[in-house]
């Protein structure tokens, strides 16, 4: 045999795709929803005045309750969404099953991602979009998650969720809270 020689030096460019953009070609968000969360992440106020107990005070009557429980949801609702989420995962980690169900749904879903990339998937001739797939998905996973226990878990975080809130925005005395910013502000303006 003879050897024979193939010159193969040069640069070969491939786009290098991030993972963040991976992510975002899997689950595209809406832009009206990214400005959302772009807002909330925004308005998370800060820990220590949301867990400041010298601004915990019951209302004295029923009329400075129906004032000050709307004013802080509206002020607290980016740290509430937070307190969602972390009873959200704390279920998720405490209930295997319900994770195992979880994990299973979301590796179908990237399962799919990465073949309707490659050729479009056909179910009975018919060639399925990427949300005819999820939704597939999903009504396949129903019985997964009921047996998992979804239904117990979603009820027991949005009932802690609801407590904590509701907890919170009562007995937060708002209104002491506008105040010493408002002095503080005062100050402020003295000193220049």
């Amino acid at each position: 045999m003879a050897d024979v020689e193939i010159d193969v030096s040069g640069s070969i460019d491939t786009p290098i795709e991030s993972q963040e953009k991976r992510l975002a070609n899997l689950l595209p968000i809406p832009g009206h929803i990214k400005e959302w969360m772009v807002q909330r992440r925004q308005n998370i106020r800060a820990w220590t005045v949301f867990f400041n107990t010298n601004y915990y005070k019951a209302p004295l009557n029923f009329q400075l309750l129906a004032k000050r429980f709307p004013r802080n949801l509206e002020y607290f609702l980016s740290n509430y969404i937070i307190i969602l989420t972390i009873l959200t995962i704390y279920c998720l980690l405490t209930s295997f099953l319900l994770m195992f169900a979880v994990c299973v749904s979301l590796g179908a879903c990237y399962i799919l991602s990465l073949k309707s990339a490659e050729h479009p998937i056909k179910l009975f001739g018919r060639e399925l979009t990427k949300q005819q797939q999820y939704t597939l998905v999903g009504i396949v996973s129903m019985p997964i998650y009921y047996w998992a226990g979804v239904g117990a878990a979603v009820f027991w975080v949005f009932g802690a969720s609801f407590f904590a809130v509701t907890l919170h925005a009562t007995f937060f005395n708002i209104s002491a809270l506008q105040l010493s910013q408002d002095d503080h502000f005062d100050l402020i303006l003295q000193e220049v």
